[in-house]
Parts: structure tokens; C-alpha cells; sequence
């Protein structure tokens, strides 16, 4: 089962409103100002490329959340809907500073694990890092979250740090008692050997 994360949910006084030529048709309206004034910068600039960036999801309420979470439920049976879809007071949207984004050219891979091969999906793996964004849910996270290559946080700003960062360094923590855990059981398998090299790829010598 996936492991979300409870995230407070934002006031209005902490939004401002999405420009609509930055947004698909009916998609949320609102996000944080800094995340805003970060994605239009890096709209401009990957349109420079020919890449065309827009938003199909922002700030979510609780109700909001709840309803798509039941939804989930319904489509995926109980217990499943929360790999693709967070439950109500988990969901990184509620901070206003995730943005569900899409290649305005190919509007039939919105939300849809297909826009990771879109140009727009490339551009932003390649980019978005630079201006404060990183992918959330990429394949074989450690959340265990249905890979969401369209699902992209803010950590731009002390606030969004404050918010995001205890969980990244979580995730550092465990990949890098995993890498320990590897080295420590390749060392010993190396001690056990009777034969120089074995475990090195080597295999026993011939004497």
C-alpha cells in the first residue's frame, strides 16, 4: 500500500490565482505565489524551445481530495485507490505548491503515465530543477505511489523546504542505509571466500 505523507492545507490567503492561458480548460486555479512566478518563468523558457507547458491541477481543498480519493476507490477497488491517488490531508497539493503539469500539444496524456514520453516530460526532466522543481513520485519510489511523471513539487522557498525536505532527507536516509547494507554484506561475502577474488566477480581460482 502506498505511504502518503499528511501535508496542512493551505488558506486561500496563501494562493493567488493561475493565469488562464497557463491552464488546461476547468483545471484548479490557485497555487502558491512563488511556485507560480517559477513556473511561468519556466514556461517562457521551454517555450523558447518550442516546448508548450501547462497546468491541469493545483491547489486541492480537503473536499476536493476526498472526492477524487473516492473515486479511486470505486475505479480501483478499496484499499488500492490510495497508489494512484492520495487520501484526504496527504495529498501534496493541499500546500499549493504541486502542480500537475502537461505538454499543451498532446492533451490526451494528461494525468496519464504516457506523458513521460512526451517532449514536455523530457524537457522538464532535463530542466525543472533549475528552477525549483522536482518530480514527486518518480518509477520505484519509495512510497510506493503509481509513477506520476506529470506530478511536479515546489521546493524553491524556505517554506516549501520546511514542508518537503524532512521527507526528502527521510528518502536519503533509507537509500543510503540500503547502499551501507550492500557494501557490508559484499565485504563479508569477500571475507568467507576461500579464494582470492571470489565476490569480486573474479570466481574461485584454479590450483
Amino acid at each position: 500500500m502506498a505511504r502518503h505523507l499528511p501535508y496542512p492545507v493551505a488558506t486561500m490567503s496563501d494562493l493567488v490565482t493561475i493565469p488562464t492561458p497557463h491552464l488546461r480548460p476547468a483545471a484548479a486555479r490557485r497555487c502558491r505565489e512563488t511556485a507560480l512566478v517559477a513556473f511561468v518563468r519556466m514556461a517562457s523558457v521551454a517555450q523558447q524551445a518550442g516546448v508548450g507547458l501547462l497546468i491541469v491541477s493545483a491547489y486541492r481543498d480537503y473536499a476536493f481530495q476526498e472526492a477524487l480519493f473516492l473515486d479511486a476507490e470505486r475505479r480501483y477497488g478499496v484499499g488500492n485507490g490510495s497508489t494512484w491517488v492520495a487520501p484526504p490531508g496527504h495529498s501534496e497539493h493541499h500546500t499549493g505548491y504541486a502542480l500537475d503539469l502537461a505538454d499543451a500539444d498532446f492533451p490526451e496524456t494528461d494525468d496519464e503515465p504516457s506523458f513521460g514520453e512526451t517532449p514536455a516530460a523530457a524537457w522538464l526532466a532535463h530542466y525543472a530543477p533549475s528552477f525549483g522543481f522536482e518530480l514527486s513520485f518518480p518509477e520505484g519510489n519509495w512510497q510506493e505511489v503509481g509513477y506520476e511523471p506529470w506530478h511536479w513539487r515546489f521546493v524553491g522557498d524556505d517554506v516549501a523546504k520546511s514542508l518537503f525536505m524532512p521527507h526528502r532527507l527521510f528518502f536519503q536516509e533509507r537509500e543510503d542505509a540500503s547502499v551501507e547494507a550492500l557494501a557490508k554484506s559484499e565485504a563479508s561475502s569477500q571475507k568467507k571466500s576461500p579464494f582470492p577474488g571470489e565476490g569480486l566477480g573474479m570466481g574461485p581460482r584454479h590450483v
